[in-house]
C-alpha cells in the first residue's frame, strides 16, 4: 500500500492560496483529495504544509476529518517529508504538488506496480513525461535524501537531491506510455492563466459529458494556448531586479490606468517570475477582480522611500500626476512610461494606440503591436450565448448627465457603470428607470455574449476589440488626438461611430494579436 502526501502551502510567491480557487465550482485541494481517495492502493493521505501559522486555512478548510502535519518551516520542503515520513507504517510513498490538480491514478498505479518487488528506492523515466508533481519512492530513503540536501534550493525542492545525483540511489527505470511523453502543456496551478486553462477544459469536458481529468485534457487540444506563456520558476533562480507599476484610480480620471497596470502586472509576473507590485494612487478600495490583491497598496501620495535604486518603475499616471514626480528622485532607475511621453536619459515610453504618429520620437513604441490588452481576452472570443441585449459600457469617468440618460433611455440600452458611481447617480438611475449593474465580476462574459456595445473611447475601447467586439463610440464631442485616434478605428473597421442617430460602420481590414501585444510588452519591460 501507498501513502499520498500532498505537499502544499498557503502563501505561494506566486499565487497566494491558490489551494482554495475553485475550479468548475470545486476548490483544487479538494479535486486533488477526491482523485487520490479513488485510488484503491493509496490507504492514507496527509497534507505536509509549513507552519501553523500561515498555513492555518487548511485546518479551518478540513477541519478535523483530514491528516496535516505543520513544519516548523514553510521553506524547507524536504525536512518537512521526511518528518512525515517518520511515522509512516506503509514502505511506499507518493507525492503530490498540490497544485497538480490532474493527479493520474493510473500513472501512480504503473508506478506502484514497476517498483514493488524490487530493491529500487525511486523509479523514474529516462524521458521527460507530461506528468508534473508526482514523485514514488521507499518511504525509509527520505532519511539519506534529507541527510545530503544541506543547500536552500535541495530543502525547498523536494528530491532536487536525487536529480543532482542520482547515482547515490537505486533508481529503477519507469516505462511509460505513449499518452505520458512530454509535450508543451502546463499541467500545474502556479498563476491566473493556469486557472483559466483549468476552467476552460473542465467546462468544455463537462458539456461534452466527459470527465476532468488528465487523458481527456490531453485529448482535447483546446485551450493550450492559454498558459503556455508561462514561465516555470527555476530551482536555482538568478537574481532579478523588482518591478513597481505606479498607477492611480479617481472619479475625474477613472479607471483605465489601474485598468492596464493589472494587466502589466500579470504579464510580469507569470512571464518573468520576478517581484512585482502596484502602488495606486487614490482611496482605497476592494477589487474582486484583481487575485494578487495582497501585492497592491494604496497611497495619498507618492512616497519615494518605497522605491529601491535597481527596480524598474513603470508609470501609467495623468498627465497631471506625472507633471507631480520629482523625476530626479528615480534617476537611477529604469522607467517606462504608458501612454505618456519623457524623454529621460533611462526611460521608454509606450504609447497604447494604434495610429502612428508622425512624428517617431526616440524611445518611443506605438502602434497595433503595442497595444496593453488584457489576457483575459482569450476566454471570452469562444462565449456563445444569446446575443440580444445592448449595453453600454461607462468607462470609470462619464458623468449621469440628462443627455446621457436621454440616450440610454431611447436606444433601450442596458448600462454597466463601475464602482466609482457615486450613491446619487445610482438614485438618478433608478428615479429613471434604467436598467444598470455595477461594477459585474464577469463583466467580460456579459459583454461577450451582448449584440451591440456601446462606449466612450479609451482603454475599456481596446479591450472591446481584443474580445471581438465592434463598439460603438459615442464621443462626448472628443478632439485633438483622441479624435483622431476614433477616425483611425473606423477607418479599420475596428469600431462604429453614431452619425445622426444611425449607426455607421466599416468593413474591418485590420487584425491585432494580443499574443503579439504582450510578448512586446515584456521585451520592452525585461
Amino acid at each position: 500500500m501507498i501513502t499520498a502526501i500532498v505537499l502544499a502551502r498557503c502563501n505561494s510567491s506566486r499565487l497566494k492560496n491558490k489551494h482554495f480557487y475553485k475550479i468548475n465550482d470545486d476548490e483544487l485541494i479538494n479535486i486533488i483529495y477526491k482523485n487520490l481517495k479513488e485510488n484503491d492502493l493509496i490507504s492514507e493521505i496527509i497534507l505536509a504544509t509549513g507552519t501553523i501559522k500561515e498555513n492555518k486555512k487548511f485546518k479551518n478548510y478540513f477541519k478535523k476529518n483530514k491528516k496535516i502535519y505543520f513544519h516548523k518551516n514553510n521553506e524547507n520542503v524536504t525536512e518537512r517529508i521526511y518528518e512525515v515520513t517518520k511515522k509512516i507504517k506503509n514502505k511506499y510513498c507518493v507525492l503530490i504538488s498540490g497544485d497538480c490538480c490532474l493527479t493520474d491514478n493510473d500513472f501512480i498505479k504503473r508506478l506502484y506496480n514497476q517498483i514493488k518487488n524490487t530493491n529500487y528506492d525511486f523509479i523514474k523515466s529516462d524521458k521527460k513525461l507530461v506528468h508534473e508533481g508526482i514523485t514514488l519512492f521507499r518511504t525509509k530513503i527520505w532519511k539519506k535524501v534529507n541527510q545530503l540536501s544541506l543547500r536552500s534550493h535541495q530543502q525547498e525542492h523536494p528530491g532536487y537531491i536525487v536529480k543532482e545525483f542520482p547515482k547515490l540511489f537505486k533508481i529503477g527505470k519507469f516505462v511509460p506510455k505513449k499518452y505520458e511523453f512530454y509535450r508543451p502543456i502546463r499541467l500545474s496551478v502556479d498563476t491566473e492563466s493556469d486557472l483559466d486553462f483549468m476552467n476552460l477544459n473542465a467546462r468544455y469536458l463537462k458539456k461534452q459529458n466527459k470527465q476532468f481529468n488528465l487523458k481527456e485534457v490531453l485529448k482535447s487540444k483546446n485551450f493550450n494556448y492559454i498558459n503556455t506563456h508561462v514561465t516555470q520558476k527555476k530551482a536555482i533562480e538568478e537574481k532579478k531586479n523588482n518591478f513597481i507599476i505606479l498607477t492611480s484610480q479617481s472619479k475625474k480620471e477613472g479607471l483605465g490606468h489601474f485598468s492596464r497596470s493589472k494587466i502589466i502586472f500579470r504579464e510580469i509576473n507569470e512571464v518573468l517570475t520576478s517581484s512585482v507590485k502596484i502602488y495606486c494612487i487614490g482611496k482605497s478600495f476592494f477589487d474582486e477582480s484583481f487575485i494578487y490583491r495582497e501585492r497592491l497598496k494604496f497611497l495619498k501620495k507618492i512616497n519615494y522611500s518605497l522605491f529601491e535604486a535597481n527596480d524598474t518603475i513603470i508609470i501609467d499616471l495623468p498627465k497631471n500626476q506625472i507633471k507631480k514626480l520629482d523625476l530626479i528622485k528615480l534617476k537611477k532607475n529604469k522607467i517606462i512610461f504608458i501612454d505618456n511621453y519623457k524623454n529621460l536619459k533611462n526611460s521608454m515610453t509606450i504609447i497604447p494606440s494604434i495610429r502612428n504618429p508622425n512624428k517617431i520620437k526616440k524611445n518611443f513604441l506605438i502602434g497595433k503591436n503595442y497595444l496593453i490588452l488584457p489576457r483575459k481576452s482569450f476566454l471570452y472570443k469562444e462565449v456563445n450565448l444569446n446575443r440580444n441585449q445592448n449595453f453600454f459600457l461607462n468607462s470609470g469617468s462619464i458623468k449621469i448627465s440628462k443627455d446621457f440618460i436621454n440616450f440610454i433611455s431611447d436606444n433601450n440600452l442596458n448600462l454597466i457603470v463601475g464602482r466609482l458611481i457615486s450613491k446619487k447617480q445610482i438614485k438618478l438611475l433608478k428615479d429613471k428607470k434604467i436598467k444598470y449593474l455595477v461594477n459585474p465580476k464577469n463583466l467580460f462574459e456579459i459583454l461577450s455574449s451582448s449584440k451591440e456595445i456601446f462606449c466612450k473611447f479609451g482603454v475599456s475601447t481596446y479591450e472591446l476589440i481584443s474580445i471581438g467586439k465592434t463598439p460603438i463610440i459615442y464621443d462626448f464631442n472628443e478632439v485633438g488626438e483622441r479624435l483622431k485616434d476614433i477616425k483611425f478605428l473606423f477607418k479599420k473597421g475596428l469600431v462604429k461611430l453614431i452619425r445622426n442617430n444611425k449607426i455607421i460602420s466599416n468593413k474591418k481590414v485590420l487584425k491585432i494579436s494580443i499574443n503579439t501585444c504582450l510578448n512586446n510588452l515584456i521585451k520592452v519591460i525585461q
